[in-house]
């Protein structure tokens, strides 16, 4: 299959401490900073608990998880969403936490809290996780952002949902192809994450429509067979990275690379 805007090789990413992530990728985002990790789940058995580093409330939080799939997703988010701060912050891990902030129709929006975070002219730091199957996605901008990642055999279940606008659905039929198909629903999937409202809000609302919405979204392919969006309310003109296909919103400030 061709699959069109797939990644370019990843470059070599800083060990995370704890685990030895498979398929481990990144890549940096310059305007507004941010980045993106990705990788297959954590295999089980693969590193000891202890070095997981969670502390109270995820322990918590995994002990719920009934299912060792669910349990290993979740472990995997946090050691990505770590070493996403290592990179972009040069914080240790131990020094900054998620923080689930209230939003539309009692939704909540993650953000990063820890010393510093909240100082006067600090920005503050979006976060956004999506997972498929056994791989996990995971973004942190300096700016709103969503992440979604699904697998390509989903294409079929995509076209036939009625959730698009009548300007994404004129796009849909015009395109074809399974990765088309999920550039979009991933796209939709991530504006919705980087309002903060989910499908809570009524996803066929011009104000929903990818775009016509206003914010910067890129389509990428992160590992086989899995297709990917991020969307950024931002500010300031994008600079999409290497391996990221801009789809809708205003003109970015580079071409990718």
């Amino acid at each position: 299959m061709n699959v069109q805007g797939a990644a370019a090789p990843a470059r070599r990413v800083p060990a995370i401490a704890g685990a030895d992530l498979p398929e481990l990728g990144w890549r940096r985002l310059r305007r507004p900073r941010g980045i993106l990790l990705w990788s297959r789940t954590l295999e089980a058995g693969s590193a000891s608990p202890e070095l997981w580093r969670l502390d109270a409330s995820e322990l918590s939080r995994l002990g719920r998880l009934p299912a060792e799939a669910d349990r290993l997703r979740f472990v995997t988010a946090r050691l990505l969403l770590r070493g996403a701060c290592r990179i972009q912050l040069g914080r240790r891990a131990g020094g900054v936490r998620l923080r689930e902030t209230s939003g539309p129709a009692g939704r909540g929006k993650p953000r990063l809290e820890g010393p510093g975070l909240d100082a006067p002219g600090a920005p503050g730091w979006d976060v956004s996780i999506s997972h498929s199957g056994d791989a996990v996605l995971v973004g942190l901008a300096a700016a709103p952002i969503g992440v979604d990642l699904q697998p390509l055999a989903d294409a079929p279940r995509v076209r036939a949902v009625r959730v698009f606008t009548d300007r994404e659905a004129r796009w849909l039929r015009t395109h074809r192809g399974d990765y088309a198909a999920l550039r979009l629903w991933t796209a939709k999937e991530a504006l919705l994450k980087a309002k903060g409202t989910g499908f809570a809000a009524n996803p066929r609302g011009g104000e929903n429509d990818v775009f016509e919405s206003g914010a910067a979204i890129a389509c990428f392919a992160p590992l086989p067979g899995l297709a990917a969006s991020v969307a950024l309310l931002a500010a300031v003109p994008v600079e999409w990275p290497a391996g990221l296909t801009p789809l809708a919103g205003p003109a970015p400030a580079n071409r990718p690379r």
